[in-house]
């Protein structure tokens, strides 16, 4: 399976090349969490593709995120099981780690939400975290460009 990157085929003939781009699972966009005083960077690379038998519909993604307030900075690296629920609406849930700069803390955090492939370029995505350590709960929205 080929889904780490946007995938270009070309055909060439004697004077003129056609291109089909073919659909991916992975984008990088914008969102905010919890108030728009956090904006960020958010992101998604299917790493496995566990549909061996195209009847599973299940992927594990990482999703690396970097959310920027006033005076901190917080990166999240969760890693997500993808369940393929339609062509365009995938559900996702997993865990990861989470580092915050105001106060240097490492932290375990548990993610879950849906992404929604609105077309072949745009996915909406939004979201909850549970940060362990400071009992935090986090709401999230975004939108991704799909490559």
């Amino acid at each position: 399976t080929l889904s780490i990157s946007e995938i270009v085929l070309a055909e060439c003939g004697s004077s003129n090349c056609k291109s089909l781009r073919v659909n991916s699972d992975n984008y990088i966009g914008v969102a905010g969490k919890s108030g728009l005083e956090n904006i960020g960077v958010i992101s998604k690379f299917k790493i496995v593709d566990l549909d061996k038998n195209k009847a599973d519909k299940v992927d594990i993604s990482i999703r690396p995120q970097i959310y920027f307030s006033e005076h901190q900075v917080n990166a999240r690296v969760p890693v997500t099981l993808d369940y393929r629920l339609t062509d365009r609406i995938r559900p996702f849930a997993g865990a990861g780690v989470d580092y915050n700069t105001f106060n240097n803390q490492i932290q375990p955090v548990i993610t879950g939400g849906v992404d929604y492939k609105v077309n072949k370029d745009v996915t909406i995505t939004a979201g909850v975290d549970y940060l362990t350590e400071t009992d935090d709960v986090e709401i999230k929205g975004g939108v991704g460009y799909n490559f």
